[in-house]
């Protein structure tokens, strides 16, 4: 797991910022979003404390309100 990276919830149809959230140590985190479709960007921590960015997904399609799929990168 990527402990402490940022995920940013990116609206498709307007390239707004919907939510972010930290991950935990775990690898683990909840957006609360409205149903939509999103692309996610995953920024983890350096050793700086600066941020990079390490992905940048597909669309990905809401329908319950929670974004928690589980990224590969």
């Amino acid at each position: 797991p990527m402990a402490f990276a940022v995920i940013h919830a990116i609206s498709v149809e307007t390239s707004v910022e919907i939510a972010h959230s930290v991950v935990d140590e775990m690898g683990r985190y909840h957006l609360i979003v409205p149903n939509g479709t999103y692309y996610a960007k995953i920024e983890k921590k350096n050793e700086d404390g600066t941020y990079s960015l390490v992905h940048t997904s597909d669309s990905l399609k809401v329908e319950h309100g929670v974004l928690n799929r589980v990224f590969n990168i």
